[in-house]
This record gives C-alpha cells, structure tokens and sequence, in this order.
C-alpha cells in the first residue's frame, strides 16, 4: 500500500467515526475480521483483548458510540506499509492512539491492533 491510498483510508476511517457512521466504518472490514485492542480488555474483561468478527465487533463499537456520544477523532500521522495502514491520532478519553489495518487483496482489513499511550 502506497502512502496516498493510506492517507486516502485514514481520512475515510476517521470521517466516519466521526459522523458516528457504524456502517461506513464497518465497510472497511471482512466479515471474519479480528481487532485486538487493551480498550477491549477494558470493557469486556477479556485478557486477550480481542473480539473476532463484524457482528461481535461492530456491537462493541455499537456500544461505545452510545456511550461516547461526543467521540471525535483526530489524526496525528499516518504510515504505510506492505499490506498495512498504521494511524497516530488523537482518541478518546484524552489519549493518543495507535492503530495498525492489515488489508487482504480485495483492499478489506481483516486484522486492526490498537495500542494506546
């Protein structure tokens, strides 16, 4: 993946957060996705942090916007790699996150691990 199709993921990925669109955002994924994340952890209890699947995820994203009602993503930078889109940007809660897609050939994530400092 080059650094303009990054950006070009990055901008559409944070827009729709930030218009609360669960459906855009959910487009970016395979249905068999995984995303592991310590937020997970958080709020399920999970030691491992990740939830596999659109349903399972996309419910746990349901969840946080309705309880995150003023959400707003801001990016800080975006890297490319083979395969893969890392995002640096400002979270929620006053944290900064980083995230990392990893696409299939069809240009679909089916893995995302966020870190959060």
């Amino acid at each position: 993946m080059d650094q303009t199709q990054a950006l070009r993921f990055a901008e559409q990925w944070v827009n729709a957060w930030n218009q609360h669109d669960l459906e855009a955002v959910l487009a970016h994924y395979t249905e068999d996705f995984s995303m592991t994340t310590p937020m997970i952890q958080k709020l399920t209890g999970d030691p491992a942090g990740t939830l596999q699947g659109k349903a399972a995820v996309g419910e746990y994203w349901r969840t946080a916007l309705k309880n995150i009602p003023d959400l707003q993503f801001k990016i800080i930078a975006v890297t490319s790699g083979v395969d893969s889109v890392s995002i640096y940007y400002h979270s929620v809660m006053g944290k900064v996150a980083i995230e990392t897609f990893f696409f299939n050939t069809e240009g679909k994530v089916y893995k995302a691990l966020a870190n959060y400092a």
